[in-house]
């Protein structure tokens, strides 16, 4: 066991929920198959973005220790499919201190 896999354990402990996420693979479509690999992307983004708005802490892990390809039937993995990874959700250890959003002009240049 890494130290890092104890880290997650002691996170999973504390956890309210853990969502698995996977993608259908395309494997005769690489354009598809891409495309829905960054759509399953941002659904875990959203899903985490969601989370903090409702006042949850949230985490993105793709630790072997949770997606392992070992651990497909454990989790009932269909045959075709990839995980994108796992969202930890729960009560946040720590409030974060407000953050100064930077403006778009900031982000951005205009050619």
């Amino acid at each position: 066991v890494c130290s890092s896999d104890l880290k997650l354990g002691e996170i999973l402990r504390q956890a309210g929920a853990v969502v698995l996420v996977s993608q259908v693979r395309s494997p005769d479509d690489p354009v598809r198959d891409r495309e829905d690999h960054a759509a399953c992307a941002c659904a875990m983004q959203n899903l985490m973005l969601g989370a903090v708005a409702r006042g949850l802490g949230s985490y993105w892990t793709t630790s072997g220790a949770l997606v392992a390809p070992e651990l497909a039937d454990f989790w009932h993995l269909p045959a075709g499919e990839t995980w994108i990874g796992a969202a930890v959700i729960g009560t946040p250890a720590l409030e974060m201190p407000a953050v100064r959003h930077k403006t778009s002009a900031e982000l951005s240049r205009w050619l």
